[in-house]
């Protein structure tokens, strides 16, 4: 990560209006910035976030909601500003979707719409979740805490996508729809699921075997694909 230091999150955005701006990175220790609740380590090419732990049972259609979004069917919630957390992801110089990429669902998020979504473009991210518990810090990919119903098992390990969301006016939409990490396909959110079963809004279910208590804090931890430095 090159000139971070004191960059204006507007800049990299390319945005010149205020409903959307971030609050600028700092540097915080030797390749660690931070802004709001984000904090991303530059060495290893990592972000993180706190949430906590909003459901260990039923059935889901998010990973992770801030409190404007689907609580009700989503596995963490995290106060984290969306317009933070996609800055972050292009300071680790990961590629959001273009304004002509987007492919709009329509509004609900259940099968008949989910059907026809095309495939969302994005890069491939990997989210793990981390909390400690009587001194003992632990850490699980997120896959594990969700169950995949159609095969009674945890969803399968490996990567998330990194889609960016995207501006509809002054507005950007996984802000305003509260939309971090959707299971099932959709463009407002900045993270989704490319698994089987990503159109399917009845494919999801908490993983009540292995999830901590309701309102336990944790961390999300988003790595980054490490770049080929023989690539031009």
């Amino acid at each position: 990560m090159r000139h971070v230091g004191k960059l204006s999150v507007w800049a990299v955005l390319g945005l010149g209006f205020s409903s959307g701006l971030a609050e600028p990175f700092r540097e915080v220790a030797p390749a660690l910035y931070q802004s709001g609740s984000v904090r991303v380590d530059a060495k290893a090419r990592r972000l993180a976030f706190p949430a906590k732990i909003n459901m260990v049972e039923g059935a889901l259609e998010y990973g992770i909601v801030t409190s404007a979004g689907s609580v009700h069917e989503s596995l963490l919630v995290s106060e984290v500003d969306p317009v933070d957390l996609n800055a972050a992801f292009l300071l680790l110089g990961l590629e959001a979707q273009s304004l002509e990429q987007v492919p709009r669902a329509g509004g609900a998020l259940n099968s008949k719409g989910l059907a026809d979504v095309p495939e969302l473009p994005g890069a491939p991210v990997r989210i793990f979740i981390r909390w400690g518990d009587h001194g003992v810090s632990t850490r699980v990919p997120l896959s594990e805490w969700i169950l995949y119903k159609p095969e009674g098992k945890a969803a399968k390990e490996g990567p998330w996508l990194y889609s960016g969301s995207y501006f509809f006016g002054t507005d950007f939409a996984a802000r305003s729809e509260g939309a971090i990490l959707c299971l099932v396909t959709n463009a407002a959110a900045l993270l989704n699921n490319p698994r089987l079963g990503h159109k399917d809004d009845q494919a999801w279910e908490a993983n009540s075997r292995c999830i901590p208590p309701v309102g336990t804090m944790v961390t999300v931890e988003v790595e980054t694909l490490k770049v080929d430095p023989h690539q031009p």
